[in-house]
């Protein structure tokens, strides 16, 4: 063999090794991705509902004063 195939058939190697560690890695950082997109979906539910709790407890207390009248400090 000469130097030539030698150094082609290491290059291929080479490229080949890193082509697979840049695929592993962009998909590790995918499903990252993604995960993260699932806890701020999530969040983002938790905070709507809040929301929405906030709002009855602000609507209840609208009727309690209109009923009782509002107390002047």
């Amino acid at each position: 063999m000469d130097v030539l195939t030698i150094g082609f058939g290491i290059g291929f190697i080479v490229s080949f090794l890193l082509f697979l560690y840049y695929y592993r890695k962009t998909r590790i950082f995918n499903h990252e991705i993604q995960m993260y997109d699932e806890m701020i979906k999530y969040l983002k539910h938790i905070i709507d509902m809040r929301d929405e709790e906030i709002r009855e407890l602000r609507t209840k207390y609208g009727l309690l004063k209109k009923q009782c009248g509002e107390i002047d400090a």
